[in-house]
């Protein structure tokens, strides 16, 4: 009897330890990442050249930086430090917004609500894939009717060292 009850104790205490405590941490949005371009659903021709976006954890915050090279090949850039509380932010020399205001609900996802003038312009969601080397946004908007619409993009991670595409 008593080897039973060893048996179970010893069996419990296997199943309450962590099972996959040698794995690896959650791919993390830090980093620099690319837009597939050629996988937009606009138009070939409204398109930007390109767009990079920089996550980088600072403590409290994470700092996001974004380029986008136009058709024309003008480079607009902008960023903003998002508090991890989720309080506003201002979010200069966007074309989009003027404020921002960010969560993270799990490693390698971020909400990012975006504002013009106190009216919400979009919310955008970004989350990493397995692996690590993929980033999907998906963008919820208002289309001219006022009904809503989302948009996905795919990023791919930049390793570092390497040049913008």
């Amino acid at each position: 009897m008593r080897f039973l009850q060893a048996a179970a104790l010893a069996g419990g205490l296997v199943l309450a330890a962590p099972a996959n405590a040698g794995d690896p941490a959650p791919p993390s949005l830090a980093g620099r990442w690319a837009l597939e371009v050629d996988r937009m659903s606009q138009p070939p021709e409204a398109r930007p050249r390109s767009v990079t976006i920089t996550f980088k954890d600072i403590g409290p915050a994470w700092r996001m930086d974004v380029a986008i090279t136009d058709p024309a090949g003008a480079v607009l850039r902008m960023g903003t430090d998002l508090p991890e509380d989720g309080g506003p932010v201002t979010f200069e020399r966007n074309p989009e917004a003027d404020s921002a205001s960010m969560r993270m609900p799990s490693p390698g996802v971020m909400v990012l609500g975006l504002a013009r003038d106190g009216i919400p312009a979009s919310t955008r969601v970004y989350s990493v894939s397995a692996d690590g080397a993929a980033m999907t946004e998906v963008a919820s908007y208002l289309d001219a009717a006022r009904r809503p619409f989302l948009r996905v993009n795919h990023f791919v991670r930049v390793p570092e060292g390497e040049g913008t595409r």
